[in-house]
């Protein structure tokens, strides 16, 4: 059984439901490449310090959190705090922001490319301007080309490139997850504010990840693999671990991501979804051997099916 953790991170943020709608949409006539301000975002994320209040919300539950994102001597932490209900905190350990980790690979990749390219699975739009958070704000608008996948809208700050607001939305239109900042102030964070203030917080630690250079993974160490996936995603990692005999596959297309865990023995079945995360937990046989397939992410339940119906085990070489 997997618990899942919603860690909120600024590469995913929101914009307005009525603006994912307009087939026609202005762009402003300032307005820079739609390829440099995502790259903006990505790049300001990991190198700008600052402090917030923000809103998140999956249609079933809303949180109010406060953000310290602290980047300091080439390295940046983070608390969140949670303001509603009992005390809760996230800590993320310090990791250097020249460690770029799998997922943010691939980001980087589709980012240095136009996304409008064939091999690209979304088309990005600027289709207007906003304020959030008192700040002026690019709305853009990222359209996926099928349904194994979701779409976004965000709005970048102009001024920093901090993502301030964004939405999660199917391909019916449907709002699934939405995170915005309720103010925002950029600062110099303490290493105090990014320390824990209670006595149980969870710790966050990804400086134990391995750190890639622009490389994606492949299945040199693990015996499982997705054999059909949909076009546009790609293997992020790929680990085996021999203590609980459990083997982990993490899949992204760039903007979406989904993990399958592959473990031995009949450990239950069912399907959850809430929001935009996606959860099928089955049972297969391989063999004559039981195992449990766990596919996770914010993904459509179209990208799980078809995952698991392509799952294979590997002959080793």
């Amino acid at each position: 059984m997997f618990r899942v953790l919603s860690v909120f991170f600024m590469s995913s943020v929101l914009a307005s439901a009525g603006a994912f709608a307009q087939d026609e949409p202005v762009v402003p006539a300032n307005a820079k490449p739609v390829e440099v301000i995502l790259a903006m975002s990505y790049e300001a994320s990991r190198e700008l310090s600052y402090t917030g209040v923000a809103s998140w919300s999956n249609g079933l539950t809303s949180e109010n959190i406060r953000i310290f994102h602290r980047v300091s001597e080439g390295y940046e932490s983070e608390r969140l705090v949670h303001l509603d209900g009992d005390l809760r905190e996230v800590i993320r350990a310090p990791v250097s922001v020249d460690c770029i980790q799998p997922g943010q690979a691939l980001r980087r990749a589709r980012f240095s490319r136009s996304l409008n390219a064939d091999r690209s699975q979304y088309n990005a739009q600027i289709i207007g301007e906003d304020r959030v958070a008192g700040r002026s704000v690019w709305q853009i608008r990222l359209s996926p080309s099928d349904e194994y996948r979701y779409g976004q809208l965000i709005s970048v700050d102009k001024a920093s490139g901090l993502v301030l607001r964004a939405l999660v939305v199917n391909n019916a239109g449907e709002v699934l997850e939405n995170f915005q900042f309720l103010d925002i102030e950029l600062r110099e964070v303490l290493e105090s504010e990014v320390s824990p203030s209670s006595d149980r917080p969870f710790q966050f630690d990804e400086s134990v990840s391995v750190c890639v250079e622009g490389r994606l993974a492949d299945y040199s160490d693990v015996n499982w693999a997705v054999t059909d996936l949909p076009e546009g995603y790609e293997l992020l990692s790929a680990t085996f671990d021999p203590s609980s005999q459990r083997t982990w596959l993490m899949y992204g297309d760039g903007f979406n991501t989904f993990s399958v865990f592959v473990e031995q023995g009949m450990n239950g079945r069912g399907l959850q979804t809430v929001g935009s995360m996606s959860i099928l937990m089955q049972p297969i046989i391989v063999e004559n051997e039981p195992y449990t397939v766990t596919v996770m992410g914010d993904i459509p339940l179209e990208t799980i099916e078809r995952s698991v119906s392509a799952l294979r085990r590997r002959v080793s070489e």
